[in-house]
């Protein structure tokens, strides 16, 4: 019986019942954009995992490649080489001043072909891919 008086006097008063109404509209309206907020953050949150997993991965490579050059620079590899680049270029101003070479331009161009083989040495033996 008192069910029945609750939904009688709610009856009674048409314009409570449209505030109501109109408020549970609104409260279904944010629920929803709170759903919609929820999803993407769940989505920004992969996301920034994923990114989170891309810098570790960056960073075990930059570990292990400042650990190699380390190495190399520990155990005197990075001198010797440097040293053999020096005695090459040395090696090679000899020849340009005894006339090996027909002109400065050729001279040059053994010099760009020298750095460029030692640099691509350099960056392998950066990568570990031999000394």
């Amino acid at each position: 019986m008192m069910v029945i008086n609750i939904i009688q006097e709610e009856n009674a008063n048409p314009t409570l019942w449209l505030e109501q109404y109109k408020r549970s509209e609104e409260l279904a309206a944010q629920l929803d954009a709170m759903r919609e907020l929820k999803e993407l953050q769940i989505q920004r949150n992969a996301e920034l995992s994923e990114q989170v997993s891309e810098m570790h991965r960056q960073l075990a490579t930059l570990t292990a490649e400042r650990d190699r050059m380390r190495e190399a620079v520990e155990s005197g590899k990075l001198w010797s080489f440097m040293r053999s680049v020096l005695s090459q270029g040395g090696a090679i101003q000899q020849d340009y001043q005894a006339g090996k070479y027909e002109s400065y331009e050729h001279y040059s161009a053994r010099l760009d072909a020298a750095a460029r083989e030692r640099t691509d040495q350099l960056v392998a033996a950066l990568r570990g891919e031999g000394g």
